[in-house]
């Protein structure tokens, strides 16, 4: 009998999660990066600039894919085409952090990306 390996949720408070995201890669949030868990498409709350006018936020960047902005919206769910159209608000839940708000709800999210270099201290 094989063991199914089952993916591991780190949950954390938006205090701690935000605290997390500032040591990784400073206080400039356009610079925080996060991974597509479907996809493993890196991108940064940077990249969802340019697409604000379609309904790209902020928190974009760590809850969808960027696929469903620049035109690969048909790459499907763990297909392995990168970036695809994958949204942690959606029917099927594989990211690997719950940010738990404020009020209790929580909040699913992408993973952080491994920083290139550590933010300079400000």
């Amino acid at each position: 009998m094989t063991k199914k390996k089952t993916a591991r949720v780190i949950r954390m408070s938006q205090e701690d999660w935000l605290a997390r995201a500032v040591e990784l890669f400073g206080r400039d949030a356009a610079d925080w990066a996060f991974v597509c868990p479907s996809c493993g498409q890196v991108q940064s709350v940077r990249d969802f600039e340019r697409f604000a006018g379609e309904g790209a936020t902020p928190d974009s960047a760590s809850q969808e894919c960027i696929g469903r902005y620049d035109g690969h919206a048909r790459s499907e769910m763990l297909s392995g085409d990168r970036p695809c159209n994958y949204v942690a608000y959606g029917l099927f839940n594989v990211c690997p952090v719950t940010v738990v708000l404020p009020d209790g709800r929580e909040s699913p999210r992408f993973g952080f990306a491994i920083p290139s270099k550590k933010p300079e201290k400000a």
